[in-house]
């Protein structure tokens, strides 16, 4: 018998549907700046593939209103919001995980007795938003898109998290094992190009990354869905 649309891989799935999904910007205000532009967060999805955009109705880029990088409306909808102009001034001392989480991402911490600085040095602040940010939700959203949940979460809250984090880690590993970024995917595949071997830019990063996480991702979300349940994930 053959496979049908919902038992062949989230992966095979995606490859029927390619599609560009739409960015819409707010201007930043005085004091912010997106540190991801909507350039750059095309080539990023690009570099992955379709199993990165399917489901996903479209990418905003808005005002801040709270502390969070990004966050995911269900069904489809991821939001990034504006950070403040580097450095950061903080009050009072960051959390063990914060700081770890900054850290790894690249930022340089001055902790002092009674406030925080946080320098992004080079292009780190946006590959924090891109990858802990974006390539986060997007894991979140592969979740819930495959186990079919556009009202509630398919998973309890810590496991989503926890899920969405690896994901969004192996994101980053796969772009750094590549060394690429997500504006060097571009250069990279026009520069092969360029030499006559027909490539795109998700050619330059692993090809199977991306099928792999999702159908990880999916696998887990389809065969949990029916079974977890847990509290409502604060995002939705």
């Amino acid at each position: 018998m053959s496979r049908t649309l919902h038992t062949d891989p989230y992966h095979l799935r995606a490859a029927r549907r390619p599609h560009a999904v739409p960015i819409r910007m707010r201007p930043a205000r005085p004091g912010f700046v997106h540190p991801a532009s909507p350039a750059d967060i095309a080539a990023l999805l690009d570099t992955f593939g379709p199993a990165a955009t399917y489901g996903l109705r479209r990418i905003e880029l808005r005002h801040r209103t709270g502390p969070a990088v990004a966050e995911l409306r269900v069904p489809g909808i991821i939001l990034l919001f504006e950070q403040r102009i580097p450095p950061w001034h903080l009050t009072g001392r960051l959390q063990r995980s914060a700081l770890l989480r900054l850290e790894r991402a690249g930022a340089i911490v001055e902790t002092g007795t009674a406030t925080t600085r946080v320098h992004w040095p080079h292009e780190t602040l946006r590959d924090f938003v891109l990858f802990d940010g974006l390539m986060h939700e997007v894991g979140h959203h592969t979740i819930q898109h495959a186990a079919n949940k556009h009202r509630t979460p398919a998973m309890r809250t810590a496991d989503h998290e926890r899920r969405a984090d690896a994901f969004a880690a192996r994101a980053r590993a796969a772009a750094a094992a590549n060394a690429v970024t997500s504006a060097d995917a571009v250069t990279a595949a026009n520069a092969i190009a360029s030499a006559g071997a027909l490539v795109s830019a998700s050619a330059v990063v692993s090809p199977a990354f991306m099928a792999d996480a999702c159908s990880a991702q999916a696998a887990v979300s389809e065969a949990e869905a029916a079974t977890v349940s847990g509290p409502t994930v604060a995002r939705w």
